[in-house]
């Protein structure tokens, strides 16, 4: 631990001490003081401001009163005056109250009022309630794991208490009891430890200050002032305050008998009875004699009870020198770990068995304690592990050489050539076999004439159930198959053929002679058919491996095809590509040609519109001064006039109006096409009633019935070109009536989450299909003017005011009359913002920034 460290310990130690005194005294504040030298330093304080209690130290030099020695000294009192504690009268205490706790260190209780009724004369009594505090109260203040002391309650408990800075503060009892006269290390306790359960008292505080476990168990035995050695039984449980842990040590002396004595002889005696049953041998030795035994030991001697061993000399176990080597390596276990002894012993009955001596020397004596543990089961396993490594390396060996073939008869032959060495065989053979033809092919032999044991249709006697024939003596045998009695002949006495299967199917077969009538038994036997099944897998992957071929090489060709395929298809993509750009050129040339054609085009539309627009304000003034001069001619000199003349007066007048309404129209067709329209929300009915208002006497005069569904909706455009594009389609309502019908008007809007559509419908006299775009033209008339008056320009004046907001516009008419004009226009929502549309400008070539 760190000095910083330590002395965070400290300072959280004196608070917790000083938070509990002062709920334990009922006092306003606590300081807690230490002698260093000839003066008091402030350790902790609860309830005043650490200034205010370094000047009460201060001032209290010079005049503190004599405690009693040791810890056992009378508290005082002392008045707390303006003149010689102004600070602390600042604060409002009244009166102090200073205990001398613990040694050196002192406690000082201020009160604002009357001290409470109770008071604490001895410090003693003080300090055994603070430490029970620590244990009781420390829940109380948010300190949470704090579990009840084992035996809290007990009467006459001794008390001690590991501070977060490994410091040991003891209650008077465990003060006299131990000699202490104030507060010792961690480490100056241990001192007096008794060494056997001092390493394990440690860890264990150690552990709980750490946080690493909770509340434990202790038994040891401690030296006292008179030399004793006292043996206590220790409670130690955590105290857990701001990340911090302390431990309370709550003790109580044994008495009668040692403990730990009888816990001695209770191990003793759960020794004696867990080596009794125990699975391996164990021998107590002294001066290499047997002294003790357990069964396990005996069953492995051989010897009817353990007491048959006792007495015997480490001599009549081993041979003479297998005893030497056991005496060398006992002595060599005496004085260090030494690896286990792998020996022979012999038993009663004269049988050898394997045996792992271990050793364990009984501290304070010249008894040792030797296990025996019977490795015969090891060594008859280690025996199989051996085997079945031989094996396994064979038969790797094996697959080597079946791996590194090609074709089947080089994998039939480089087997035979492995097998060779490792099986007593002395002539071989592998054959295929195809059933469906009945014949059989030899494909590698090994040994004299081993040819001649494969005849054609052998399997269906040899093989029935597709399992291997094994015949071990063919000199002792009767009745033998026909294709057998040649090896006979030969001098062949043991034969076994195997079966090579796929699929449950037979393909062929490994058949081996030797003169040796014993062979193939045990591990042979056992490698012969693992061999088998190598070689079979072996000429399945040769027969799959050539197919695999076979198969690669037609596709190879096929993709060969394919990719002849390919690169002609890709060759006339290369002509269409070319063919393609060529085309692109031209239709970039042409596009080139027709945006240059389209913005002359333009250019010629927008001059004409200026030409129009100067032409019809500029005929405008002539045509008043005409007008006016046949007004004044009507007026001042018609008596004058014969009848024709005033007529044609009229007509004059009336043609005048009809010019000026074009001129009127004309002017305001072109405005809109070059005038700035906003997109603004606009509300239709109100729209609408403006409309209504306008043309109130129109239908009045007319006796027409306009009928209006409302609500009509918003949208987005300009209010002022909304009155004249609606107020262009209900003046035309109310005029395209046959004659005598009353005009019946009904305007309505279809809504969708984008767009809002309104309509004006009327009873009036149709328009043909093949008329309804021509409508929408400048000048275009489908009846006489004297018909129907009009300019011709007031759809024209609608479809472009429509167009320049941002809509669409259209007319539907049924076959019996009646025509429903549409304006749509996009919606407007909650957000929607007025903005202004720009003027429309020359058609954009392609790639052109918008």
């Amino acid at each position: 631990m760190t000095k910083r460290t330590r002395a965070d310990a400290a300072e959280k130690t004196g608070l917790l001490f000083c938070e509990l005194s002062r709920r334990l005294l009922r006092a306003d504040a606590v300081v807690a003081a230490r002698r260093e030298g000839d003066r008091l330093v402030l350790w902790a304080c609860s309830g005043i401001e650490p200034p205010v209690a370094e000047e009460f130290l201060a001032a209290l030099e010079g005049m503190e009163p004599t405690f009693p020695a040791g810890t056992g000294g009378k508290a005082w009192s002392h008045s707390l005056s303006r003149r010689l504690f102004p600070s602390c009268a600042r604060e409002g205490f009244r009166k102090v109250t200073g205990y001398l706790v613990a040694g050196e260190r002192k406690l000082f209780a201020f009160y604002r009022g009357k001290s409470p009724s109770r008071r604490w004369e001895s410090a003693d009594e003080l300090l055994s309630e603070l430490l029970v505090w620590f244990e009781g109260e420390a829940r109380k203040m948010g300190m949470p794991g704090v579990p009840a002391s084992a035996g809290a309650g007990v009467e006459g408990a001794l008390r001690m208490i590991v501070t977060f800075d490994k410091e040991v503060l003891a209650d008077p009892r465990m003060s006299r009891f131990l000699g202490w006269s104030g507060p010792v290390s961690l480490s100056e306790f241990l001192e007096n430890v008794d060494p056997s359960a001092r390493p394990q008292l440690g860890q264990s505080i150690e552990a709980i200050l750490a946080r690493r476990v909770g509340p434990r168990r202790a038994l040891f035995r401690i030296l006292c002032p008179d030399g004793s050695w006292r043996e206590l039984e220790a409670f130690l449980s955590p105290i857990r305050w701001e990340g911090k842990s302390a431990v309370s040590v709550l003790c109580r002396e044994v008495a009668g008998p040692s403990e730990l004595e009888k816990r001695a002889r209770d191990a003793e005696a759960f020794a004696g009875t867990l080596f009794e049953t125990l699975p391996v041998g164990a021998l107590m030795l002294e001066e290499l004699t047997v002294t003790w035994a357990n069964r396990a030991a005996a069953s492995l001697m051989a010897e009817r009870s353990p007491d048959g061993l006792v007495g015997t000399r480490l001599e009549g176990f081993f041979g003479p020198r297998e005893a030497t080597r056991v005496e060398r390596w006992l002595e060599r276990a005496r004085h260090g770990w030494v690896a286990p002894l792998r020996e022979t012993v012999v038993r009663a009955d004269g049988t050898r068995v394997p045996v792992e001596l271990r050793a364990t020397w009984i501290p304070g004596g010249e008894r040792v304690l030797l296990f025996l543990v019977d490795c015969s089961e090891v060594e008859a396993l280690s025996r199989q592990v051996e085997q079945s490594a031989r094996r396994a390396s064979a038969l790797q060996r094996i697959v080597r050489a079946v791996l590194d073939s090609s074709t089947e008869k080089e994998v039939a032959a480089s087997f035979l050539q492995a097998l060779f060495g490792m099986l007593p065989f002395d002539a071989g053979c592998v054959a295929c076999h195809v059933i469906e033809e009945g014949r059989s092919e030899l494909l590698a032999g090994l040994g004299e004439e081993s040819a001649l044991f494969v005849p054609p249709g052998w399997w269906v006697d040899a093989l029935p159930q597709r399992r291997p024939f094994v015949a071990m003596d063919l000199a002792g045998e009767s009745g033998l198959p026909e294709w057998l009695v040649p090896a006979r002949e030969k001098g062949w006495r043991s034969v076994i053929c195997f079966p090579l299967l796929e699929g449950g199917g037979l393909f062929g077969s490994l058949t081996l002679f030797a003169a040796d009538p014993s062979a193939f038994r045990g591990e042979e036997l056992d490698l012969a058919i693992q061999a088998a099944e190598v070689l079979a897998l072996g000429l399945r992957c040769t027969r799959l491996r050539r197919e695999l071929e076979e198969q690669s090489r037609l596709l190879e060709e096929r993709i060969g095809e394919r990719r002849r395929e390919i690169e002609e298809k890709a060759a006339e993509l290369e002509q269409l590509n070319a063919a393609l750009v060529n085309l692109l050129d031209d239709l970039r040339a042409t596009n080139l040609r027709l945006e240059r054609t389209t913005q002359a085009l333009l250019r010629a539309n927008e001059d004409l519109e200026s030409f129009v627009y100067t032409v019809s304000h500029d005929l405008r003034a002539p045509l008043r001064a005409i007008q006016g001069y046949c007004q004044a001619v009507l007026e001042e000199a018609a008596p004058l006039l014969t009848a024709d003349a005033v007529l044609y007066l009229h007509r004059s007048l009336e043609a005048g109006r009809r010019m000026e309404a074009l001129i009127t129209d004309l002017l305001e067709y072109s405005r809109i096409g070059t005038m700035r329209v906003a997109s603004e929300p606009v509300d239709l009915d109100g729209v609408v009633d403006e409309l209504l208002g306008l043309y109130e006497e129109e239908i009045r005069s007319r006796k027409a019935r306009v009928r209006v569904e409302k609500p009509l909706g918003r949208v987005l455009g300009d209010e002022g070109m909304l009155v004249r594009v609606v107020g262009n389609l209900l003046a035309n309502a109310l005029k395209f009536v046959p004659p005598g019908r009353r005009p019946r008007v009904r305007i309505s809007s279809e809504q969708s989450p984008d767009t809002v559509r309104i309509s004006v419908q009327d009873n009036g006299i149709g328009i043909p299909p093949e008329h309804r775009e021509r409508v929408f033209r400048v000048f275009e008339r489908l009846h006489g003017v004297e018909k129907y008056p009009g300019t011709g320009v007031g759809l024209a004046i609608v479809r472009r005011g429509v167009e320049r907001m941002r809509g669409r516009v259209g007319v539907e008419s049924g076959p019996r009359g009646g025509s429903r004009f549409w304006i749509e226009l996009p919606r407007a929502g909650p957000g929607a913002s007025r903005e202004s549309i720009p003027l429309p400008g020359p058609a954009r070539a392609e790639g052109q920034p918008r």
